[in-house]
């Protein structure tokens, strides 16, 4: 076979961009198939359209190979390169926006799970990814046919594959005991000893040296991996970077291609671990049976449209991830008194005030976080990060180690538990506890379908909370039938059973787990998801959150009772429309904004009813493009609304240009001389016409184009977003604080940053504002003049929408809590410059939302 002939293959989820890559790559002389224009004859040989069958399939270990070759029509034989193509999410959506219509497959719960599926076969089959939403046609095209013209970096993936990579190959791949030449590996490891095995080292040089004695090729790992000596010829490497109790992290290393960059390649040990019980045992099988629990856990969680750097598993414990960035703490679901919490809270389980009859706490479940600390200490210092900690360990084996060397000489520690006012700024904290409470119902929606449920569990974010990365098995979870408690523990699915019994039971957890996860498969095999949720109005999590709100022995908190009524109204299978369809939106809600102010002063009837109709056109257009039903929509044409949105401003070859016209005038004139190359000269005394001079030509011609004519309008800030909306504008300088509030309006193309004056949220002196205590009951309420700006805010400090509200002014916000006597208001927003008013008026800065220098002073041009 010539390495020179091949075949393209594109796969990929809905809108990635297979249409479009198709035909461009044909162009530029490559043979391509994917989805709609396979050849059928070839259907058996390529595997084009039926390779989507394998999406509705349940991840497992059981599948075919996919076919590398075929010969063609004209009887040469080629290979076949299989590309998965990806994007993010919303970049889907926006392309999706731009089609005339779209069907159920191609709603956000879909695009999430296929995704998902998608990227779990590439890791599968060891295809590569390509990204399509980073890069343009051109340069996607051209990354393509140099994946596809480097026979060495395919085979590279190929080797990679779950399908047929092995912890055997791992280990061959990572190869810690291989003698490098030129490593006086006897004087290095000595040198090493004395550097690392001081007073504060949990061993001492006898104690490696005895057990390098004992196992001769421990020499070899320890001084490889401290300075991280390898063959540097190598084409590919597995690099250790990371080792823990349950887990081994390794980066690939290769000049042959850098897909691998942001991918970490997991390796879960067959070990089990007890803290409470100061125990551990390294038990064969375990990590199969593991890996297998948190395949079917994930597919739970992307039914959910719950976001896991996991792309695909194997049954050996492998597993491909993406990298992310992680933080030490733990979220925990507690749904009852049991484990950790009985122990710690003496007598609660049976306080009636805090718990029921069941041990269920009796106002739901909760979440709560832990600061992760070692398992143990010594001398102050976490051991297992010790340079020779897991090389030790290995080579002593598992018991003996703990033994030898934990329990005689560290101190036990683990986790503990912190307020959640120490957890802000390290990890949003109303989104783990949001996105805790998604994972935990949606596991428990499954349960329930068996009979079984989920009583506590853990898992670690990412530090926005709403990526989970740690491991997701039965391994951190405490899972029990439903049913009156059965004797000797039999009712049980976690850890419990080998806590009591130690080593003497390996086998039962191993025959417990093993028949959790056949529990688990049946009804997630039996009710695809294509099928049964998909289309399904509802979520799994909303579904559980429900059962939740109606169970009358509980008495929810106000803070929980909100979460779980949000969760319970979402529903993403919905097809609506992103990045065009809301851009479009939003620019038809600056126009809304305008026409209900010329409403309010229409006098005659005439004009009124005109403006009534402009309005129901507008309204009627927004509610069907953010993906109101049309059944529920008047057939008003959106026409009529586009039209307004798209006409000129200003006759070809000349252009009107809002300009500030209030306080900060002085500020956007300075920007004008500075950066548009432009002098505007103001009127004095009653006059109104604003002339200027060009001082910079080059400048003027870049702001505004060759030969335009320019006029400036001076304009109040305010007007200036409904103004460009209308067509009334061509572009304004003006501040971000205006302009951020419709973002898709215009487009800033020159600006200046302001280092006199901020953008905060004002409270009342000595009030205390604590956004965890607002409600969807008791809503916090907030006058703003920068609407948008104030929720984007609010939402990465994690304060869920509903809790507070927003009344919109066009000024003097301040005044709102200064002559307020109920206190209405909490907050206001403000732009700060000298600080006087808020001093004059007792009020105090909450929140910065803009610092000085993050507002700028810009040219905005109309979209």
């Amino acid at each position: 076979m010539s390495e020179s002939a091949y075949t393209l293959v594109l796969h990929g989820n809905d809108a990635t961009g297979k249409s479009t890559l198709a035909p461009a790559l044909r162009a530029a002389g490559e043979v391509v198939y994917a989805r709609g224009d396979e050849d059928p004859a070839l259907e058996d040989t390529l595997v084009v359209r039926s390779f989507d069958k394998f999406t509705l399939q349940l991840a497992d270990d059981d599948r075919a190979p996919l076919p590398t070759s075929y010969t063609d029509k004209d009887g040469v034989h080629r290979r076949i390169v299989r590309i998965i193509l990806d994007a993010e999410l919303p970049v889907l959506q926006a392309r999706l926006a731009n089609r005339p219509s779209t069907d159920k497959w191609e709603s956000e719960k879909a695009l999430f799970y296929f995704r998902a599926r998608f990227l779990e076969l590439a890791a599968f089959h060891g295809l590569p990814v390509v990204d399509t939403g980073k890069k343009d046609v051109d340069e996607t095209v051209s990354g393509i046919i140099s994946l596809a013209r480097n026979p060495k970096a395919l085979a590279l993936f190929s080797r990679l594959a779950l399908s047929t990579l092995t912890p055997d190959e791992v280990a061959s791949l990572a190869n810690p005991r291989a003698v490098i030449p030129g490593v006086d590996y006897a004087q290095r490891v000595e040198e090493i000893i004395a550097i690392e095995c001081g007073e504060s080292s949990i061993f001492t040089p006898e104690d490696v040296r005895a057990q390098c004695f004992q196992d001769p090729g421990l020499v070899y790992a320890l001084v490889n991996h401290y300075d991280n000596a390898h063959d540097a010829n190598a084409s590919l490497r597995l690099r250790l970077v990371l080792e823990g109790e349950s887990k081994q992290i390794y980066k690939v290393e290769t000049p042959l291609t850098r897909h691998f960059d942001d991918y970490i390649l997991i390796f879960l040990k067959p070990t089990i671990y007890s803290h409470s019980k100061q125990a551990t045992a390294e038990i064969s099988g375990l990590s199969a049976i593991r890996a297998t629990g948190s395949r079917l856990f994930l597919e739970m969680l992307h039914r959910a449209g719950i976001s896991h750097t996991y792309a695909g598993l194997n049954a050996h414990g492998l597993i491909w991830a993406r990298s992310t960035e992680i933080t030490q703490i733990e979220t925990v679901y507690k749904e009852l008194c049991a484990g950790t919490d009985k122990h710690s809270f003496f007598g609660m389980v049976n306080d009636p005030s805090v718990t029921l009859p069941t041990g269920q706490y009796k106002r739901g479940p909760y979440v709560r976080f832990d600061w992760r600390n070692p398992n143990h200490t010594y001398k102050g210092i976490n051991p297992a990060t010790h340079p020779f900690y897991h090389l030790m360990e290995a080579s002593i084996g598992k018991d003996v180690f703990y033994n030898r060397f934990l329990t005689a000489r560290a101190k036990p520690l683990g986790d503990k538990c912190v307020p959640e006012e120490l957890v802000h700024g390290v990890q949003a904290v109303e989104a783990s506890v949001g996105w805790t409470i998604r994972i935990f119902f949606t596991i428990q929606h499954y349960l329930h379908q068996i009979g079984l449920e989920v009583q506590d569990g853990c898992v670690m974010l990412d530090p926005t909370g709403r990526t989970m990365w740690s491991e997701i098995n039965q391994d951190c979870m405490r899972i029990k039938w439903r049913e009156v408690t059965k004797a000797n523990g039999q009712d049980t699915f976690d850890k419990d059973v080998w806590r009591a019994g130690g080593s003497s039971v390996q086998e039962a957890i191993l025959n417990k787990w093993t028949r959790l996860n056949s529990l688990l498969r049946a009804p997630l095999a039996d009710r695809p998801f294509h099928k049964y949720e998909m289309v399904a109005p509802c979520e799994p999590y909303g579904l559980h959150a429900r059962e939740v709100l109606t169970d009358k022995t509980l008495t929810l908190t106000p803070r929980y009772r909100a979460l779980y009524e949000r969760l319970a109204a979402h529903d993403r299978s919905r097809l609506r429309s992103a990045s065009a369809n809301e851009a479009a939106s939003e620019r038809l809600l600056a126009l809304m904004g305008e026409h209900i102010w010329q409403l309010t002063a229409a006098v005659s009837p005439h004009k009124a009813h005109e403006e009534a109709k402009a309005m129901v056109r507008l309204a009627s257009t927004y509610a069907r493009r953010v993906g109101l039903a049309p059944a529920r929509v008047s057939a008003l044409a959106d026409e009529d609304a586009d039209t307004v949105l798209t006409r000129p401003a200003t006759p070809p070859g000349s252009k009107a240009i809002g300009v500030t016209a209030n306080k900060y005038a002085d500020k956007t004139d300075v920007f004008a001389l500075a950066e548009l190359g432009v002098k505007l000269i103001r009127p004095k005394g009653r006059c109104l016409r604003v002339s200027y001079e060009i001082v910079d030509a080059v400048q003027f011609a870049r702001a505004f184009g060759e030969g335009v004519r320019v006029h400036f309008v001076p304009t109040r800030p305010k007007d200036m977003p409904g103004l460009l909306a209308q067509g009334m504008l061509d572009g304004a300088v003006t501040y971000s604080s205006v302009m951020d509030n419709f973002p898709t309006v215009a487009r800033l193309v020159a600006s200046t940053p302001d280092m006199d004056i901020s953008l905060a949220l004002i409270c009342r002196r000595g009030q205390q504002v604590d956004p965890r205590a607002w409600t969807a009951d008791r809503p916090a309420r907030i006058v703003a003049e920068h609407v948008r700006m104030v929720r984007t805010f609010l939402e990465r400090l994690g304060v869920p929408p509903d809790t507070y509200e927003i009344q919109r002014v066009l000024g003097s916000s301040e005044s709102y809590l200064v002559n307020d006597p109920r206190e209405t208001y909490l907050l206001c927003d403000a732009i700060i410059s000298t600080g006087g008013t808020i001093e004059a008026n007792d009020l105090d800065v909450w929140q910065v939302v803009k610092g000085e220098g993050d507002l700028v002073v810009g040219l905005y041009q109309r979209l």
